[in-house]
């Protein structure tokens, strides 16, 4: 029965084939699809771009310095945030000596929020290198137990 069902549909399929491809293939242009009002914002955009083939090229053609945390520092911070050589300065200083660099004189110091102070000093750390006194030493790095960091 499938057979008698495909052979029906295959005739109805190639019935006036000719005709609708001649009706497709006469039209003069596909009708494009409706443009969203942001892509014709940007086409506009792009239209008003001129370029001028013969404008002088850079002076400087070197590479450019290499930074030291790999991205671009701001000259200036605004008041309650911190860069991140900021961040790494009072973090080192209040491992250091924290009577001296407390939570509040960091945060006085600095112009953070002292709240916000408080979890960047407790959850990041400055980066320590262990080195084992001997090689068999390896497991018994995992017997001591992890250290809670506490603030003063």
């Amino acid at each position: 029965m499938g057979i008698i069902f495909s052979v029906i549909r295959r005739k109805a399929n190639r019935f006036n084939v000719e005709n609708r491809a001649q009706l497709i293939i006469s039209k003069d242009k596909p009708t494009p699809a409706p443009q969203y009002p942001s892509t014709v914002k940007q086409l506009e955009m792009i239209s008003k771009v001129k370029t001028d083939p013969n404008r002088p090229l850079p002076l400087v053609r070197g590479n450019m310095e290499e930074q030291e945390f790999g991205f671009h520092e701001p000259k200036t911070v605004p008041r309650g945030r911190c860069s991140l050589r900021q961040a790494l300065q009072f973090i080192n200083d209040h491992e250091t000596d924290p009577v001296k660099w407390s939570c509040g004189n960091i945060a006085n110091e600095y112009h953070i929020n002292q709240d916000m102070l408080e979890k960047i000093l407790m959850f990041y750390r400055t980066f320590h290198v262990y080195i084992p006194e001997s090689k068999n030493s390896r497991g018994q790095i995992l017997v001591k137990p992890p250290v809670q960091p506490t603030l003063k």
